[in-house]
C-alpha cells in the first residue's frame, strides 16, 4: 500500500489555512464559521476519496470506507477539527488527514480490508460552552449531564441530536489517532513517533480567597488583610 505524501501535505496545509491568523495562530473554535468551513473542506476531501460521509447530531463528521465484511465492528481513526484560540495548525487535523490518506491508499490499492475503516473528525474537543471533548463524549455516550436546550440551540444543536450521536454498542473495534507531540521528549531525541501508554489526568479546583480591602498607602503591612497576601 502506497500513500501520497504530496497529496497528504497539500490537504493538511490547505486545511491549516482555514482560520489561520498570521502572527496570532488559529481562530477556529467549534460552531463558528471558520469551523464550519474546515468541516466542509474535510467532507469534500472524504467524498473525493470515495468515502460515505455522515455528519451526526452534534457535528462530528465521519467518512466510511466499507470493508469486505461490514457486519464487523469498524476501525475508527482520526482526531478533532476545532482549535484553541491562537493554537497551531496541526493539533487535531494531523490525525484526521493522516487517517484520510490511509483510507485513500487502501481504496486505491483495490483490495478492501475485512473491517470497515471510518475516518473521524470530532467536534468541540477543545472546550467552550459545551465543555471539553464534547463531540467524542457524545459519540461514546459519556455526556454526564444533559445540556440545556438553550445552550444547545446556540450551537445549532438539539437534545435529540445529542442522543442520536451515541455510537451503536459493539460498532467500534478500536480507535487510532496520530497526534502532534505536546512535549519536548521525542523531538529532543530525534525520534519520529512514539506510542503513549498513559496520559496525564487533569483536575480543576475553584478556590475562593476572602480578605479585607484597605487604603494602599496608609495601612501598615502588618495590619493588612488583602486576600492574596493572606493566601501567600
Amino acid at each position: 500500500m502506497i500513500i501520497s505524501p504530496d497529496r497528504f501535505l497539500a490537504d493538511l496545509e490547505n486545511l491549516g489555512k482555514i482560520g489561520w491568523v498570521e502572527g496570532e495562530g488559529m481562530d477556529r473554535a467549534a460552531f463558528t464559521p471558520n469551523y464550519a468551513a474546515a468541516r466542509k473542506f474535510v467532507e469534500e476531501r472524504m467524498r473525493e476519496a470515495g468515502l460515505a460521509v455522515e455528519v451526526d447530531g452534534v457535528g462530528n463528521v465521519f467518512g466510511r470506507l466499507e470493508g469486505s465484511d461490514p457486519s464487523l465492528p469498524a476501525i475508527y481513526a482520526g482526531s478533532h477539527l476545532d482549535a484553541v484560540p491562537g493554537g497551531g495548525k496541526y493539533d487535531g487535523p494531523l490525525g484526521v488527514m493522516t487517517a484520510l490518506e490511509a483510507a485513500r491508499a487502501i481504496r486505491e490499492r483495490g483490495t478492501p480490508m475485512k473491517r470497515s475503516l471510518v475516518v473521524a473528525g470530532f467536534t468541540a474537543e477543545e472546550g467552550g460552552e459545551m465543555g471539553g471533548t464534547f463531540g467524542s463524549r457524545a459519540f461514546a455516550g459519556l455526556l454526564e449531564e444533559p445540556l440545556s436546550p438553550e445552550k444547545l440551540g446556540g450551537a445549532g444543536l438539539t437534545p435529540e441530536g445529542v442522543r442520536s450521536a451515541k455510537a451503536a454498542p459493539g460498532s467500534v473495534a478500536c480507535y487510532l489517532e496520530l497526534h502532534i507531540e505536546q512535549g519536548p521528549f521525542l523531538e529532543r531525541r530525534g525520534i519520529q513517533i512514539g506510542i503513549p501508554t498513559g496520559i496525564v489526568g487533569i483536575a480543576r479546583y475553584e478556590v475562593r480567597l476572602e480578605g479585607e480591602a484597605n487604603h494602599a498607602g496608609t495601612t501598615p503591612m502588618n495590619e493588612r488583610r488583602d486576600a492574596m497576601r493572606e493566601a501567600s
